[in-house]
């Protein structure tokens, strides 16, 4: 089973990350680690590097304004995963220009995905 992460687990992180539990295993990783204390079927990775490591494909679900903090956290050991944004606003040449190598997604889901319901559009980068 393949491993993703989740990097924010707020309204849009969460939803998309208990909709995809049941395909994949999933970890987690919020600043708040309130929001992740009573997780079901997923784990939470200790830190964001952690989660990185161990995972294939990474879906940023960060606030924009805390887009660039993590992408410099991350850029190091990112190489050459799939990085997925939800991101409003962040086109993938952004994100491809901060983490070099890795392979970027950009996705724009609504919130109707918390019951698998919801309408996303998908844009791949370079």
């Amino acid at each position: 089973m393949k491993r993703l992460g989740v990097i924010g687990y707020g309204n849009m992180g969460s939803a998309i990350a208990e909709r995809i539990k049941e395909e994949y295993s999933v970890v987690v990783f919020d600043k708040d680690s309130n929001k992740t204390k009573n997780l079901s079927g997923m784990e939470a990775a200790a830190d964001i590097i952690a989660l990185v490591k161990t995972t294939e494909a990474i879906i940023l679900a960060v606030k924009p304004q805390d887009f660039e903090a993590v992408l410099k956290e991350i850029k190091d050991v990112v190489k050459d995963k799939l990085v997925i944004s939800i991101a409003a606003g962040i086109p993938t040449g952004y994100v491809e220009k901060h983490l070099g190598g890795a392979r970027v997604v950009r996705t724009m889901p609504n919130l109707a995905v918390s019951i698998g319901q919801g309408c996303t559009n998908i844009c791949g980068g370079k």
